[in-house]
């Protein structure tokens, strides 16, 4: 069967939006005469209605359901969030998935990338006005003021280069056996995304793109504090978001910590020669953050590792497996040139850019669909049960039940590499993260691992082994051969 390409798919952008560093063609990218045209229009809208310029910027948020997020847009911090909310790439992730397969087993986990986006910036925006306002170190204030907005950028972009389904399990789907590339992917984007670099620059001030690269490359001669507080290991903002976020929108509760207190606990710890610096936990912190590493274990076994939850995960991988042997074999049924890329490619790393970004879940859902009618069996019923909410039924994973399993799928002339999955029992192990945790400050300067500094959290380290059960699952057409037990 030929393969078809939608020669629409990557869309057409508006009049100059193409960057200097590449031949892009995408709706998410941006030029800079693009952004500048954005930024007259509506220079001139406000002046025509009368609009205060200076009252501040409020949204409704999740995080916060009485009082919402109020932006103050003359906070130097803070207005950076504002200021990138409507950047293409920044409003892409509005149809990225936070989670993967959870969703399918939580009703209102349609939460977006983009809402965990905005969230990290104003929760880096917090943490640094409340570290500013309490440090008494004239060289801790001064890098707020030079690095703090840029910090606050990353805080928002730091997620760009996910993509779909589900964003984490996309890396499994479309580059199996690869390590998760989103973060490099975002480096892409940041550096080659003109307009978003324009967008940067006129907010922050000139050098801020560059600087925003630096931090992101995590360069020595940035300090320390800059990306650890977005992505170190232990409690960082990202993960400060995400935990409350998630759990909010699965109807759990395992994610109520109280931000406030953990943000008045943190504090930056400057280096002799006042360049560097690492961020710290102070002593009096260390109470607040327990909470939060109890409701990330509980969020890692009982939401992204329901059973149900790894099996749609499982059936995606499924599906990427065999649309990519179909698609080297010249068989697919239909592959816009944005999929066409992805699925020649064995990493991410050959794959260019604007290919990456159309990978979201309007455009993998639509890939499902055209697959679903297909002639192939296996995609088709694995496409048609991710639609329909199929999941594979699981059976208990003894050598009994394989056997009968498998001679089923057999008989009824179907694959059993995708009629059936087996997932070995998984083992997280959070220790190794907990060990690369700030470091707690004591009042005297003194500096201790987080998990000598708490009990809790010390014991946690040495039990923080969740083990998942071993599944093995079969397609739901299989299942009704299944034979009737007494």
């Amino acid at each position: 069967m030929n393969q078809s390409s939608d020669q629409h798919s990557a869309g057409q952008p508006p009049e100059g939006s193409q960057t200097n560093s590449e031949n892009l063609s995408s709706f998410f990218l941006s030029s800079i005469k693009e952004v500048h045209d954005r930024a007259e229009g509506l220079a001139r809208h406000r002046e025509f209605v009368g609009k205060d310029t200076q009252k501040p910027f409020f949204m409704r948020s999740i995080m916060d359901p009485q009082s919402g997020i109020e932006i103050d847009r003359n906070c130097p911090l803070k207005r950076v969030v504002v200021s990138l909310l409507d950047c293409n790439c920044v409003q892409r992730l509005n149809d990225i998935s936070q989670i993967g397969g959870a969703r399918r087993v939580y009703p209102d986990a349609i939460h977006s990338r983009f809402g965990h986006s905005i969230g990290v910036g104003v929760l880096t925006a917090e943490v640094l006005s409340s570290m500013q306002a309490r440090s008494r170190d004239p060289h801790v204030k001064k890098q707020i003021e030079e690095w703090g907005p840029v910090v606050v950028a990353f805080g928002v972009l730091h997620d760009l280069g996910h993509v779909a389904p589900g964003s984490h399990i996309a890396q499994k789907v479309w580059f199996p056996k690869q390590n998760d590339a989103h973060e490099e992917i975002s480096r892409r984007i940041v550096k080659q995304d003109a307009g978003l670099r324009e967008v940067l620059n006129s907010v922050i001030g000139e050098g801020a793109a560059e600087k925003l690269d630096s931090i992101m490359s995590e360069c020595l001669s940035v300090p320390r504090w800059t990306w650890q507080l977005v992505t170190a290991g232990g409690w960082n903002v990202d993960r400060g978001d995400w935990v409350g976020r998630d759990s909010l929108m699965c109807g759990v509760n395992y994610g109520i910590n109280d931000r406030v207190i953990i943000a008045k606990g943190l504090a930056i710890r400057p280096t002799p020669d006042g360049v560097g610096g690492d961020l710290v936990i102070l002593e009096s912190g260390v109470e607040a953050l327990e909470p939060f590493f109890s409701g990330r274990t509980a969020l890692y076994k009982n939401v992204y590792g329901h059973s149900v939850a790894s099996i749609f995960d499982a059936m995606y991988v499924l599906v990427g497996e065999r649309a990519r042997a179909l698609y080297r074999a010249g068989d697919l049924i239909f592959a816009d040139e944005s999929m066409q890329a992805v699925l020649a490619a064995n990493s991410s790393v050959g794959v260019p850019l604007e290919h990456i970004m159309n990978m979201d879940e309007s455009s993998v859902r639509y890939h499902l669909k055209k697959w679903a009618v297909g002639e192939d069996l296996a995609l088709r019923e694995l496409s048609y049960d991710i639609l329909n909410r199929r999941p594979f039924r699981r059976v208990e994973p003894t050598e009994e039940n394989r056997a009968i399993v498998r001679k089923l799928v057999q008989e009824s002339g179907r694959d059993e590499n995708y009629a059936m999955l087996e997932l070995p029992e998984q083992t997280i192990n959070f220790e190794k993260d907990l060990k690369k945790a700030p470091l707690v400050m004591r009042a005297d300067g003194s500096l201790l691992p987080l998990i000598e500094a708490s009990g809790p959290l010390g014991k946690l380290s040495e039990l923080n082994h969740i083990k998942l059960k071993p599944l093995l699952a079969v397609s739901l057409s299989i299942c009704k051969n299944l034979p009737v037990r007494h």
